[in-house]
């Protein structure tokens, strides 16, 4: 299909949904002689989500605190630059491009609901909007790595040895990246630098389709 596409000469429309081959790929004669219109476009429908879920019933990841500190570890910036051609938007949210997105503080009947279950809930929730960390200063490496081993240790674990281990047991965090296609690589690795780089045995596992 997309050899076909590349031809020209048909009144087709391919959506491209990889920034590297709309970045790098689309050169060839039929564009140069018109045939085919690169054009982006804005959409109005919800945003796709491509992100990292973690499995909450492993212990390790239950303590909401281990959670944003995973969090503060990965740099959406530095990958977008680098892999993404810079063409890519962070998701902060699960319904991105919806009403049901969350933004600001509560309020109204969004308020009302979380009220009933304020001493369950983060303080924070009432005070802070909801931002994701951002990497872009050259500083800012060195701000949320230390952020991630300050929430790190506020749950109990400690770096000893250049490794980041259970203050109680010694026993190492273990971090697995569950992946199904070899493409994921590109993606996982860079943020699995990041947590080695706090002392997490992070690694990636490729599985087959039918397994994942």
């Amino acid at each position: 299909a997309w050899q076909a596409f590349t031809k020209g000469g048909l009144e087709d429309i391919n959506a491209e949904n990889s920034s590297r081959r709309w970045s790098t790929a689309y050169n060839f004669p039929a564009i140069k002689q018109g045939d085919v219109i690169k054009r982006e476009f804005k959409t109005e429908s919800p945003e796709p989500m491509q992100g990292f879920a973690l499995n909450l019933r492993r212990p390790q990841f239950q303590d909401r605190r281990i959670r944003e500190a995973l969090t503060d570890v990965l740099d959406f910036e530095s990958m977008n630059r680098t892999l993404f051609f810079g063409l890519n938007t962070r998701t902060s949210s699960y319904f991105q491009g919806t009403g049901l997105a969350s933004s600001g503080l509560p309020k109204g009947k969004e308020l009302e609901i979380l009220e009933q279950y304020r001493d369950k809930l983060p303080p924070e929730v009432f005070t802070e909007e909801f931002k994701l960390p951002v990497y872009d200063t050259p500083q800012a490496e060195r701000k949320y790595l230390k952020s991630a081993v300050d929430l790190f240790a506020k749950a109990g674990w400690v770096i000893k040895g250049g490794k980041m281990v259970n203050a109680q047991t010694g026993q190492q965090f273990k971090l697995e990246i569950l992946g199904r296609d070899p493409t994921d690589e590109v993606i996982a690795n860079p943020y699995v630098d990041n947590l080695r780089k706090i002392g997490i045995d992070a690694a990636l596992r490729i599985v087959d389709p039918s397994q994942y």
